[in-house]
């Protein structure tokens, strides 16, 4: 099955790279006003050779690479963004067409109606991520210097990384190969190799020493590291070499990106950043990447591994390790070293293909989740946040305590402060880096140029809807259905400003409530589908959007509900109510859902991320971290002070309005959970037992209880006869004949039966659908 994959989809990677475009925005006028004269601030300005300018902006760097697409953004010293660059990152997608096991209750099964289950997998080229770093960065150095005479080079005090979490490439430090594609956060492979270990007898030990994570958690890199270790021969190879057990790498994106930045090409005089020429060789590995660079990554994102210890030492603990990736070996050389979010974490390298970048320190590294936070500045208990894009991502802080979720959310951690850079060891191209390549068993050898971590561990309560974030659903109403004039993904303000002009046309939902479908059913097939309930002919598509927008804030409703049970178990230093809710995201652009989100939340709801769209925070976070580090601010609440708001909405519903939305849409959900294919042949199944005792009842004697209306109904049109004065055991007789005879009148009855019993009963008793 992995050299099918592998033979079918070497072209693909190689056309991808080269699909890839890149969008330069630059703001003329913040550069102009946050000009950086020497003496004025922290720190020197550089000056561009050639043109007579006696000062430069000082500058704070930002990588924002994420599942769509990659972004480099440049803030000045005041916070504001002085320029960016976007480009697309192009994601692999192929079906798993095989069966497993073959088990009864596998996934890959048949489902109800006999259609063949096939999991969708996701991955990227490692490369391909890497290659769109460098398009945005030297894309937006070239505008610049051009066109505004400005150096990133010597403009650059620090940069930073935010990253999607969850995704983990796979690659040789001596040679530069990858192993594999980087998989995916969401791909559906690792399924099974998570609900093993949810299964497995230890897994509430597992939990305990995790510190919250949940046993089973697909999404996370662990998963992955097991998936590789199961399905690529090469790599197990390597590791059962003794001459390449220690070159083996595991990393998040982040630490790809760090490792290639730091790095250099390798020996054999390839090219910088590797090439995708010859697509995936015989051996199963993919053109080289660079070698040499600094193996490290977060606190953030070592806490999304599974094999971190949350709630003890916050570094690898080789027990998890061992217990996630048997029967395989991991040495702890094969995991980054993992760093405060805040501090050194090596200096990028003048030949990594990355030129406009040489010499520049990286300061910062985050998950773009914790630096979206970072970037909200929810610092203390209490503080929350929440994305919006395909998915819906919402934190809390925590604060310094680690708080354990008693209502289904993950434990988290939201960052952690390192030492301040020594502008003398940051500014200098002959930096010690850190090897990714020492030897097995030195890790506790102290490296001078890193430091100690000096600030504590801050913590977060998160929870996620997976693609239920609001984009998603505009989407499928624009392609779908054809409700909406165009995708929300295909401009960046004409969809959701037309869906929410739509919204508010109409005064309310008029009791119309839409429960979205599981968008992310091609991983397992088994989820709730999607509901609209209350619908009538006075509905109108405005109703609809309506209905679908609303859903959205009542998912964020109940997200913050679980989070706010879970601080008041927390000590009392930790304890804090929600009284401001800070947003980012494409979604954000869209006034009614945030409206309606305050009315739901009954809290302010504040929108910071402006029009450059919803990765301003997650860049901002890490570039705000970055500064930190190389002293352009001096702490948080200088950090605070730089937050721009660019919208802020008051909740403006009454509490019987709010409780009456709430019941709805709980009334909405229970009817979506209570309708699925399996219950549905159930309540067949019920409904025709149920017949058959009221025909052995009537046929006895009176019967004990007076049938419900939809049975009364069914009886009616089995019968088709008027009522006599004929004696009821013989009606009832002919009614068993008939519909014993006709088997499709016999299913046109129940299906009758089931739909005004239903319509007429209690509406979520089981009893009443009958």
């Amino acid at each position: 099955q992995h050299r099918s994959i592998e033979s079918n989809r070497s072209g693909v990677m190689s056309s991808m790279v080269m699909a890839n475009q890149c969008t330069v925005r630059v703001h003329p006028d913040v550069l102009r006003e946050d000009t950086f004269v020497a003496g004025g601030g922290g720190g020197g300005g550089g000056v561009v050779s050639g043109t007579g300018s006696s000062s430069s902006p000082e500058l704070i760097g930002s990588i924002h690479q994420g599942s769509t697409s990659t972004e480099f953004v440049v803030f000045t010293r005041r916070g504001r963004v002085a320029a960016s660059a976007r480009a697309q990152v192009h994601e692999i997608t192929y079906l798993e067409r095989e069966s497993g096991s073959g088990s009864d209750d596998d996934d890959y099964g048949d489902d109800a109606a006999g259609r063949r289950r096939m999991r969708q997998w996701r991955e990227y080229s490692p490369l391909d991520l890497y290659s769109s770093v460098r398009q945005c960065v030297e894309s937006l150095s070239f505008e610049l210097r051009a066109s505004h005479s400005v150096d990133l080079t010597t403009s650059l005090k620090a940069v930073g990384i935010a990253n999607q979490r969850g995704a983990l490439v796979a690659w040789n430090g001596r040679t530069g190969e990858c192993y594999y594609n980087a998989i995916a956060g969401d791909c559906c492979r690792t399924k099974d190799v998570a609900k093993d270990m949810a299964a497995r007898e230890d897994a509430d030990r597992l939990r305990e020493r995790k510190g919250g994570l949940p046993i089973g958690g697909d999404d996370f890199a662990g998963m992955k590291v097991k998936w590789l270790l199961d399905n690529v021969p090469r790599l197990r190879a390597d590791l059962d070499d003794p001459n390449e057990r220690n070159y083996v790498r595991f990393g998040t994106v982040d630490a790809w990106l760090a490792y290639q930045l730091t790095g250099s090409p390798p020996s054999s005089g390839s090219s910088a950043g590797g090439s995708l020429a010859g697509g995936i060789g015989g051996n199963g590995a993919i053109a080289e990447g660079n070698t040499g660079g600094a193996f490290v990554t977060d606190v953030t994102n070592a806490s999304r591994w599974l094999f971190m210890d949350l709630a003890a030492t916050s570094q690898w603990d080789p027990a998890l390790i061992s217990d996630a990736c048997r029967p395989h070996s991991v040495p702890l050389t094969a995991l980054p070293r993992i760093l405060p979010s805040s501090g050194y974490f090596g200096t990028i390298s003048t030949n990594c293909g990355v030129p406009s970048l040489g010499g520049v320190t990286i300061a910062c590294m985050m998950g773009d989740v914790q630096s979206g936070m970072f970037g909200n500045c929810a610092f203390d208990a209490g503080e929350a946040g929440c994305t919006y894009g395909e998915g819906l991502n919402l934190t809390v802080a925590t604060g310094t305590e680690r708080v354990q979720s008693k209502c289904g959310l993950v434990t988290t951690m939201a960052y952690q402060l390192g030492p301040k850079l020594d502008s003398a060891v940051a500014n200098a191209d002959d930096s010690p880096e850190v090897s990714g390549l020492e030897p097995e068993g030195s890790r506790d050898v102290a490296d001078p140029a890193l430091g100690s971590a000096t600030g504590p561990v801050h913590y977060a309560l998160e929870g996620t809807v997976p693609r239920s974030g609001g984009s998603l659903i505009l989407r499928w109403l624009a392609e779908n259905l054809q409700i909406l004039s165009s995708s929300p993904l295909a401009s960046a303000l004409a969809p959701e400003s037309s869906s929410s002009n739509l919204a508010s046309s109409v005064p309310s939902n008029d009791g119309l409530y839409f429960v979205p479908p599981a968008f992310s059913d091609d991983c397992d097939g088994d989820g709730a589908r999607g509901c609209i309930v209350g619908m009538s002919s006075k509905h109108t598509r405005a109703h609809l959007v309506r209905a679908a927008l609303e859903s959205v804030a009542y998912r964020c409703r109940e997200l913050l509900e679980c989070a706010s049970e879970d601080l008041m178990s927390a000590s009392a230093a930790n304890r804090a109510a929600v009284t401001e809710f800070r947003v980012d995201g494409e979604m954000t652009s869209n006034p009614f859902l945030m409206q309606f989100t305050s009315d739901m939340l009954n809290v302010e709801v504040v929108s910071t991320t402006g029009a450059e769209g919803g990765a301003v925070a997650a860049a901002a976070g890490a570039a705000f971290a970055a500064g930190l580090a190389a002293g352009v601010w001096k702490d948080l609440d200088e950090i605070r002070g730089l937050r721009m708001e660019d919208a802020r909405w008051t909740p403006g519903m009454t509490a019987e309005e709010r409780e009456g939305c709430r019941k709805g849409w709980g009334r909405a959900v229970e009817q979506s959970l209570g309708r699925t294919e399996e219950e549905e042949e159930d309540d067949i199944d019920d409904a025709k037992e149920e017949i058959r005792e009221e025909e052995t009842t009537e046929v006895g004697g009176e019967s004990e209880e007076e049938p419900d209306a939809g049975a009364q109904i069914c009886e009616r049109e089995a019968v088709k006869v008027e009522e006599s004065e004929a004696p009821r055991k013989v009606a009832t007789a002919e009614t068993r004949s008939s519909l014993g005879d006709n088997p499709l009148l016999l299913g046109a009855v129940m299906a009758s039966a089931l739909a005004l019993g239903y319509l007429l009963g209690s509406g979520g008793s089981r009893g009443g659908r009958r």
